[in-house]
């Protein structure tokens, strides 16, 4: 579990993402999951659900819907793989259906360990200022909220 505080979690997760990086060679979610022992299963779900984490017997498994686009998948399972990282032991579909918790901070951390996981520092560096969202989006393989997610703390706000 991260520490609270915005700032802090917000590094926490940078400094998590730069150590899966080195140690692992690659930022992509996918390899890194195979090596760290996440099952990746792609299966049909409604189109409303495009992926869950879950733990069941201490097996760590990511479902991901197969009917999405490869660039939305990987997104998807960076986000995942983000909630196996941070949430481990987090049931977040089970609070969400049977509790009145609000789950909107493990989702805000999986969406920030995605943008930090797949969009590097170097590329809003040598981006920024000369491109619209749209553009780095498109670079970086992501959707501009990812983008802007990684920008607004690249940039200090």
């Amino acid at each position: 579990m991260l520490t609270s505080g915005s700032g802090l979690w917000m590094n926490q997760i940078e400094s998590l993402c730069e150590k899966l990086k080195q140690e692992f060679g690659t930022s992509d979610p996918f390899e890194l999951c195979g090596r760290m022992g996440v099952i990746v299963l792609f299966v049909k779900l409604p189109m409303h659900i495009k992926g869950f984490y879950c733990n069941m017997a201490d097996h760590r498994m990511v479902y991901i819907n197969n009917r999405l686009k490869e660039g939305e998948q990987r997104m998807v399972c960076a986000h995942e793989l983000g909630h196996a990282l941070l949430h481990a032991e987090l049931n977040v579909m089970f609070i969400n259906q049977y509790t009145n918790l609000k789950t909107v901070r493990y989702e805000n951390e999986a969406d920030y360990f995605s943008a930090c996981l797949l969009i590097d520092d170097a590329l809003l560096d040598c981006t920024s200022g000369l491109s619209t969202l749209a553009d780095i989006a498109s670079c970086a393989g992501v959707d501009e909220r990812l983008v802007e997610l990684r920008l607004r703390r690249f940039n200090g706000s």
